[in-house]
């Protein structure tokens, strides 16, 4: 508080917040930093979900080989 008022405080809350972006700046106002973040992430999320697939063919070949069922518990 400066002088009994409120210095810095934009918005009410995050609808007033997105409503200004919006009226101010656009739609595509939202999507601002998502090529970098996808070039960041997303060869993460590739190498991650193929070795989580090798990991599950690898265990299902050795239930297989082991004479049990997928998705059996024992």
């Amino acid at each position: 508080m400066v002088g009994g008022t409120r210095r810095g405080q934009y918005y009410t809350g995050a609808v007033d917040c997105a409503g200004r972006i919006l009226k101010t700046e656009g739609i595509l106002a939202f999507w601002k930093g998502f090529t970098g973040h996808f070039m960041r992430t997303g060869p993460q999320y590739v190498a991650a979900f193929t070795i989580m697939g090798w990991m599950e063919r690898m265990l299902h070949s050795y239930r297989v080989a082991q004479g049990k069922t997928a998705f059996s518990a024992e």
